[in-house]
């Protein structure tokens, strides 16, 4: 027994490419497609007036913001002794692992796979994890302009992750990739507050000071320039993507690189592969001196 449906939807976001969709699936005969189930789901969905989307978004995005001004308020309440700063931290190093949690599932379990569908029509996950992200940056944002702790690569990283949510909120499009970058960015970042926590308790110079800058540099050399790389190649060879979020993923990759370099020179920040490179070199040096001294002893007793 055969039979066939049609799922057609002319009602769409604005910049979405989401045309009219005709699937014919026979029982025993014909399987939709991964990536044909995901567009047309995200029609089925995306088949509200775009007045109602966006001021559901825009909702979501002020509830976001204000439950993050809310967690920083309470931190500060009942923690107020050791500072805003300190309370700060607390509310990004929990974004940090809730956003690394959230996106993984989005990207690894959800789907779709980044690498592979660039482009491709929001799902109701991504964008919820994305307003829940936005809502954040323009908080952490807002704290560092007020409190001046932060200097310019970190306001450009935060303000590049607003505009690249915005965008793609905005087009309807391309928040699988968005939800990657997401991922890779925040994934080193529970150790960045870390290293700051076990600086300010005077544990910096022991052995989880160590762990803490390894890890960092594993992570953040495998993840945000290995990976990303690969992500981005992917991102400018697909055709879907706009031009925009073509280019703000290229500066979110040049932003990795610059933000790499300004913790490489930082001469706080000593991780544990350049103490290990200094000790190596010192003594590689130490045992040149050594020989150098030897030959000299040995040909004044020669001659």
């Amino acid at each position: 027994m055969h039979f066939s449906f049609q799922i057609v939807h002319k009602q769409q976001l604005s910049g979405a490419k989401c045309t009219e969709r005709v699937l014919q699936c026979c029982s025993g005969c014909l399987e939709v497609p991964k990536k044909d189930k995901v567009h047309s789901e995200s029609c089925l969905k995306q088949s509200v007036p775009v007045h109602m989307v966006s001021l559901l978004q825009a909702s979501a995005v002020a509830c976001s913001l204000i439950g993050w001004i809310s967690l920083y308020a309470s931190l500060c309440h009942l923690n107020g002794r050791r500072g805003y700063e300190c309370n700060c931290r607390l509310v990004t190093l929990f974004h940090g692992v809730l956003i690394v949690c959230l996106s993984a599932y989005v990207g690894f379990v959800d789907g779709p796979w980044p690498f592979t569908h660039p482009g491709s029509l929001n799902t109701p996950l991504q964008l919820q994890v994305l307003c829940l992200s936005l809502g954040y940056f323009v908080f952490d944002m807002c704290w560092c302009i007020y409190f001046q702790t932060e200097g310019a690569v970190m306001l450009a990283h935060h303000t590049m992750s607003v505009l690249g949510i915005v965008l793609a909120l905005w087009l309807g499009e391309s928040a699988t990739e968005v939800n990657a970058v997401l991922f890779g960015s925040e994934i080193t970042n529970p150790l960045l507050q870390a290293r700051w926590f076990l600086r300010h308790a005077g544990l910096y110079d022991t052995l989880a000071g160590d762990v803490v800058d390894f890890l960092f540099v594993v992570l953040f050399s495998g993840v945000r320039i290995g990976v990303g790389t690969w992500m981005l190649c992917c991102e400018l060879a697909s055709p879907r993507p706009c031009s925009l979020v073509k280019g703000c993923g290229v500066a979110m990759y040049a932003l990795s690189w610059l933000f790499m370099e300004f913790q490489w020179r930082d001469p706080p920040f000593q991780t544990y592969i350049t103490k290990g490179i200094r000790e190596f070199i010192a003594k590689k040096l130490q045992q040149k001196q050594t020989d150098f001294m030897f030959c000299n002893v040995h040909f004044s007793f020669v001659y």
